[in-house]
């Protein structure tokens, strides 16, 4: 859209995606970022699979607060 000019519609676009950007940013464990990509992968039914050593899974607490943001982003699939 922006490449073509039509800006107005792009910052729409890009506008209705803060909901979402926001949601990552506030539930992303500091030191798990690999972990918390591919568990966001697979709540957009992508798959995601485990992280590798040393890298660390993410705790069934930080999924559940990473479900809730992703749920309460109202992100539709």
């Amino acid at each position: 859209l922006a490449s073509a000019g039509n800006f107005k519609e792009a910052r729409k676009v890009r506008d209705s995606l803060d909901p979402v950007r926001q949601a990552m940013a506030r539930s992303k464990p500091a030191d798990k970022p690999q972990a918390f990509g591919k568990y966001w992968q697979e709540l957009l039914g992508q798959v995601g699979g485990r992280v590798r050593p040393p890298m660390l899974e993410l705790t069934d607490s930080e999924k559940a607060a990473i479900k809730s943001a992703f749920d309460d982003c109202g992100l539709q699939l």
